[in-house]
């Protein structure tokens, strides 16, 4: 039986790709009507689908449930507390332990909906291309624009050679001259931004490959990456501000996943960040090493 602390939405998110049009005509009205949803047969969902009852069957299969009992036990959940919800019970009223508590339980939210999310093959597949990648650049713009240079500083410290890029036409032009040998991380909540998409697709042209972190697997992000790694989000709308801490962690999951491939080089790049640095005399903690 699947875990009741999944979302139906996620689940949806995270296979959406593999579904045939059929399924997805199913996941978009279970997407648009969870309450109404509550309430049907397998037969009334058919019907609102304009799909065969198999074809919801093979849909709620799909998405990880084994019937749509299980289906409507996690969506209910889901509808009872959404994570959406949590910070508007927030009000003038709220007093700061309860807007701090609020605020911890909706992240706390979106990494148990992310672990339920994210595939390990994906992960796997994602490991394989970085570590067998020549050069490596993170490109990122926006509000995710920081998660750049975290990622870019996480990785240089391993001895990647790796840079951050968050112009957009820096990125165009970075991307039109590489080489088969390289690898393109993108980052982005929606997987929608314009000139990242594009930067993604001429980095493909020109014959490297693309990592995409996401909260969006049917984004034109994930479209052009050859392995995609999908995090929760309360929602996709580019202007919503969001926590990052999904996608951070997704950064921490690659960043022990490559540590541990190659523990004695990495220890041994890291430990020779630390003597540089030691050399410079800085009284403890005013290094910028973090």
């Amino acid at each position: 039986m699947a875990g009741l602390d999944r979302s139906v939405r996620n689940s949806i998110l995270a296979n959406r790709q593999t579904l045939s049009h059929s399924e997805r005509k199913v996941a978009e009205y279970v997407l648009a009507h969870p309450l109404e949803v509550l309430r049907m047969s397998l037969l009334e969902i058919a019907i609102a689908s304009d799909v065969s009852d198999a074809t919801v069957v093979r849909f709620i299969r799909a998405i990880g449930f084994e019937n749509l009992n299980e289906m409507k036990i996690t969506l209910a959940a889901d509808t009872a507390h959404p994570a959406e919800e949590i910070f508007n019970q927030i009000t003038d009223d709220s007093d700061s332990k309860g807007i701090i508590q609020q605020i911890f339980f909706s992240n706390i939210r979106l990494l148990q909906d992310t672990l339920q999310t994210l595939k390990t093959e994906s992960v796997l597949k994602a490991l394989d291309i970085i570590n067998s990648s020549a050069s490596l650049s993170v490109y990122a713009v926006g509000s995710s624009a920081p998660l750049a240079g975290i990622f870019f500083n996480r990785l240089f410290r391993l001895g990647y050679r790796v840079n951050a890029v968050t112009d957009a036409y820096e990125q165009v032009m970075q991307a039109s001259i590489l080489k088969n040998t390289d690898c393109v991380i993108g980052i982005s909540r929606t997987g929608t931004p314009l000139t990242l998409v594009e930067a993604v697709r001429q980095a493909k042209m020109s014959g490297a490959r693309v990592v995409a972190i996401t909260g969006n697997p049917a984004s034109p992000l994930a479209e052009a990456a050859d392995v995609t790694l999908t995090c929760a989000t309360r929602d996709l709308h580019p202007d919503l501000y969001e926590s990052p801490v999904a996608l951070m962690t997704i950064i921490d999951v690659i960043y022990t996943g490559l540590e541990i491939h190659d523990r004695a080089n990495t220890s041994r790049n890291q430990m020779k960040i630390w003597n540089a640095l030691s050399k410079m005399h800085m009284p403890a903690g005013d290094n910028d090493i973090g």
